[in-house]
């Protein structure tokens, strides 16, 4: 049946249509047949409704699918669609939602604490509490930007894309072409506008001593041989006065100034400029010259002080050491004063000329540095070792006795066979100085099981006492007068 009749047929049910008893309104439809009467049905079932209207109106017209979990529901083709899914949204990622048909949006249960949630700006995220929390260093990094008047970007919190542009200040200096003598700023708003050419006035600040000229692909560079020579400039020191532009050698030039003078003439004073100041800081401690060269002075408060008379000693033995408050240390040459030349063989004295004269000394007695010989004497003015020796004899086996020059007479333990002194050991050595080493214990036997076998000390060292009569001995027999029996 088309469209036409099926308006046709509503039609002639609501005009012809009469209540019964319940006061239902019901058609006969028997005369169109059973097709007829199924399309009525439904017709009549969709027009109680919103989805009815869509059967009679055209492709377009809003209506109600009676699905809570869509909107923008038009007709279409004589049916009630939606247009857009419901997105149903809570308060935190860490709380989910659903759509039911019926009834709409749903609030599911709080996710765990440290469940994993979507965050924006945030490349990891978790829950607490309900909340969706940033992960620590998860924040999204914004790539650069190429726009030279935009400083960086942020990510928006609102889509988690990187779309917030900071814009650099007005002013600031950009570059959109190749050519490095045009001038190019932003505008403070993101754009970078042309705002002149390049005259070097940054150079010229820097360095106002020379010409410069910005060249096409270049940039500022140095006019030849075009130096202001003497123009007062700023070398940027406090610590400098009458500053002018100076040529050196080698062609380089600059500005340079006059040191100022900061030398007090002062031992007493560290002089230093700081900040265009002088300064003149004292040395307490530090050796000074007051004038007098018999005393020994140092700095006290930016003054210097006397500390301690001179020390004129020159370790001369052959000379008389003094002070002149004229000419400082003086040095007289006394003969006959006793001098050492660290020689026990010799007898010395100064002379002048000569310095520390020596008399070779014989047969007198002296020491010779060794402590292994004794009665040393002098010979042609060296002391020579005596006849006699340190005598190193410790009467002790189990050490090695010697005499060292340095130490004397010295004893070394030995590990060599000695003898204990005990008739019933035998191979006995020397341990830690003394015969306590392992020994075997001597065997005394005499076959006779009737006696006592035993090794005495003494000599002779077995000795074999009988046993009491009547000892068992060996099966039914018993000793007898030292006699098995």
């Amino acid at each position: 049946m088309n469209r036409l009749a099926k308006i046709f047929v509503v039609l002639f049910y609501v005009s012809c249509s009469c209540p019964e008893e319940d006061g239902a309104v019901i058609a006969d439809v028997s005369s169109f047949g059973k097709d007829a009467a199924a399309s009525v049905d439904t017709t009549v079932a969709d027009m109680n409704g919103q989805l009815g209207l869509c059967y009679v109106a055209e492709d377009g017209t809003p209506c109600d699918d009676e699905n809570a979990c869509t909107t923008g529901d038009e007709c279409e083709d004589g049916h009630c669609i939606g247009a857009t899914s419901v997105v149903c949204k809570s308060d935190s990622a860490c709380v989910p939602t659903s759509c039911d048909p019926q009834t709409g949006c749903l609030i599911g249960e709080t996710l765990p604490d440290g469940s994993a949630c979507s965050l924006a700006c945030h490349v990891e995220a978790y829950c607490e509490a309900g909340d969706c929390l940033p992960a620590q260093g998860s924040k999204v990094q914004c790539p650069k930007s190429e726009n030279p008047c935009v400083d960086h970007l942020e990510c928006d919190s609102a889509n988690g894309q990187c779309t917030i542009q900071i814009f650099k200040p007005e002013g600031a200096s950009c570059d959109t072409d190749v050519n490095t003598c045009t001038l190019e700023t932003c505008d403070g708003n993101g754009l970078c506008a042309a705002q002149g050419k390049n005259d070097c006035a940054g150079l010229k600040a820097i360095d106002p001593c020379w010409a410069y000229q910005c060249l096409p692909g270049k940039g500022c560079v140095k006019q030849p041989g075009v130096f202001f020579f003497s123009l007062s400039c700023d070398d940027g020191s406090p610590c400098t006065i009458n500053d002018e532009c100076q040529l050196s050698e080698g062609g380089l030039g600059g500005c340079k100034g006059t040191p100022l003078k900061t030398n007090d003439g002062n031992p007493c004073t560290s002089d230093s400029c700081v900040a265009g100041e002088v300064l003149h800081e004292p040395i307490n401690g530090a050796p000074c010259d007051d004038g007098n060269p018999c005393s020994v002075s140092v700095c006290e408060g930016k003054i210097c002080v006397y500390y301690s008379p001179s020390d004129c000693t020159d370790g001369n033995p052959c000379t008389d050491d003094a002070c002149s408050d004229t000419s400082g240390c003086v040095y007289f040459v006394n003969d006959g004063n006793p001098c050492d030349d660290g020689n026990p063989c010799t007898s010395d004295f100064c002379k002048q000329g000569v310095g520390c004269e020596a008399e070779v000394l014989v047969a007198t007695p002296c020491e010779d540095g060794s402590l292994c010989s004794l009665e040393d004497f002098c010979f042609a003015g060296v002391c020579q070792p005596g006849a006699k020796s340190l005598g190193c004899t410790d009467g002790n086996p189990c050490t090695d006795d010697a005499c060292q020059p340095a130490k004397g007479c010295v004893f070394t333990n030995n590990a060599k066979p000695c003898d204990d002194g005990s008739a019933c050991t035998e191979g006995s050595f020397c341990k830690n100085g003394s015969c306590s080493g392992y020994a075997v214990l001597k065997t005394c036997l005499d076959n006779n099981s009737c006696t006592e076998d035993i090794c005495t000390p003494l000599i002779p060292d077995c000795v074999f006492p009988t046993k009491t009569d009547g000892v068992p001995c060996g099966g039914d027999k018993i000793c007898l007068s030292g006699v098995c029996l």
